[in-house]
């Protein structure tokens, strides 16, 4: 149809439909040979121009090609930083003086337009415009080569790029990577990482990402929360960096200020973040609560955990419906109870015991953890039921002794992940720490149970020494009264 209607002068007809068919299908052959052929190409993207002019490559007619993305730079005012060099590589292909598209594409790298390179062509220009001494040739093909699994490939041309542009922090990042994921090299992955940071003037991205790299590694609270608040204004930018602020701030005892500031926020979901913020929120309205408990207010004990039912708009999530607050139902039970409310302490108890109590391998969007199971053991046990509770401490143990060895894998299928795993051997550490909190929660329930056989037995004693005690003021009583009898007789019948 495109066809006819170019043969029949509809130029603009003919450029609709070519572009609607290469929206629907960017990889189609005809409509792109068709657009770079004809040079229609308003309201095309920069890939779909891309393609056109590979097709005229194809054909060898590199001239054609670079003049046809040359004027579609120029007609619809976008470009990338792969625009650029495959502006380059037609050019060095027809012949001509190309330096300045190389100087054009590490421009549009730091105008946030890198288009990584990811197809066959892409390969090609890299390979061919590799003889280079620029820094945007061996950065995109090292990145390239690490999406094909390639590390040393990449690791080499990451510190070729490294070496012609030492000024410049995202091939440190990407050695990093490398380093920590590939290498299994945590000190390299380091000073790669810090020297990144260091020449990125505080860019709130790579500020995330060596954060999750010093929590990888073992650093503590207080020594992340004393690097973010030298960047409060890379902090204020993001919203994963500033729910990490107030997490670290809830970690070092200022639980009040990461309240203040957690719900001071307009949060914005984002890919890897779901459950993150809510999460943070449940946990500070926790440490509130047991602070109030502390200070002999268990009204307001039992109104922090009571606000974790719901979840205020700014946190921008709402309640999941798996989501059954196992936890919180449990505490409002312990704190009803010490108040001496033991009918809504049993109302929030029986709550507590509700839904799934299987274990599940780790799961994704934290919406029914491992921690529900075990608070929902806790509320059988309060509840009198101490087989209930036994069976899932049981379950638990067992979850241990078949799960320990297990190994953890990534299956980047249907959905997307919980968490920015940016550092792959996280995830190996993930799954040993999992079946190691299992397995003290295991030991917690035990615990629990023991006490309450122990309470179980000292209530028994104390009855029986109670019925003993009672038996024995009974037996007083008696001889009491029969001496006092006796003494009474004897008074009305005196001896002669």
């Amino acid at each position: 149809m495109g066809r006819i209607c170019l043969d029949s002068g509809d130029r603009e007809k003919a450029e609709k439909i070519f572009g609607y068919v290469l929206k629907r299908d960017p990889l189609n052959a005809e409509a792109a040979y068709a657009l770079g052929r004809y040079g229609i190409m308003s309201g095309i993207s920069t890939a779909e121009a891309r393609i056109a002019a590979d097709w005229l490559m194809t054909e060898g007619r590199y001239s054609y090609a670079f003049g046809f993305l040359s004027k579609y730079t120029e007609i619809s005012g976008k470009t990338d930083c792969m625009t650029e060099l495959y502006l380059a590589y037609a050019a060095k292909m027809s012949g001509d003086s190309y330096a300045d598209r190389i100087a054009s594409a590490e421009k549009a790298l730091d105008a946030s337009a890198p288009a990584f390179a990811r197809t066959l062509r892409d390969r090609e220009v890299l390979r061919a415009l590799g003889d280079e001494n620029s820094f945007v040739v061996p950065y995109q093909r090292g990145n390239l080569e690490y999406d094909a699994g390639n590390a040393d490939v990449a690791e080499e041309q990451w510190r070729k790029a490294a070496a012609a542009a030492p000024e410049r922090y995202e091939a440190y990042r990407n050695l990093a990577l490398c380093s920590f994921n590939k290498k299994h090299d945590p000190g390299s992955a380091l000073g790669y990482m810090e020297k990144a940071f260091g020449l990125s003037s505080g860019d709130p991205r790579v500020l995330s990402e060596l954060c999750g790299l010093y929590r990888a590694v073992g650093k503590d609270s207080a020594f992340i929360r004393a690097l973010l608040e030298k960047y409060p204004r890379s902090v204020l930018e993001r919203d994963d960096l500033y729910a990490e602020y107030c997490s670290v701030l809830a970690d070092t005892g200022e639980v009040g200020r990461s309240y203040e500031l957690l719900t001071s926020r307009k949060f914005h979901p984002w890919e890897g973040g779901e459950g993150k913020v809510t999460g943070l929120y449940k946990r500070v309205n926790v440490a509130l609560a047991a602070r109030c408990a502390a200070n002999g207010d268990l009204i307001g004990a039992t109104e922090r955990p009571r606000a974790c039912l719901t979840f205020p708009r700014n946190l921008g999530e709402g309640k999941l419906a798996l989501d059954l607050d196992n936890d919180v139902h449990y505490l409002m039970g312990t704190y009803y109870e010490k108040l001496g409310r033991g009918e809504e302490a049993r109302t929030s108890f029986e709550a507590a015991t509700r839904g799934d109590l299987r274990v599940a391998d780790m799961n994704y969007y934290n919406d029914n953890p491992v921690e529900y199971v075990f608070y929902a053991a806790l509320a059988f046990g309060k509840l009198g039921n101490r087989d209930k509770e036994k069976k899932i401490k049981d379950s638990l143990l067992r979850y241990c002794a078949e799960h320990a060895d297990d190994r953890a894998e990534i299956d980047y299928f249907a959905v997307s992940l919980p968490d920015m795993l940016v550092w792959d051997q996280v995830i190996a550490a993930k799954n040993r720490a999992f079946t190691d909190k299992v397995k003290a929660l295991a030991a917690a329930l035990e615990e629990d149970l023991c006490s309450r056989a122990d309470r179980r037995h000292r209530d028994k004693d104390r009855r029986g020494s109670e019925r003993v005690d009672r038996a024995q003021i009974r037996h007083a009583v008696t001889r009491v009264r029969i001496s006092h009898s006796s003494d009474k007789a004897t008074e009305r019948n005196p001896s002669p």
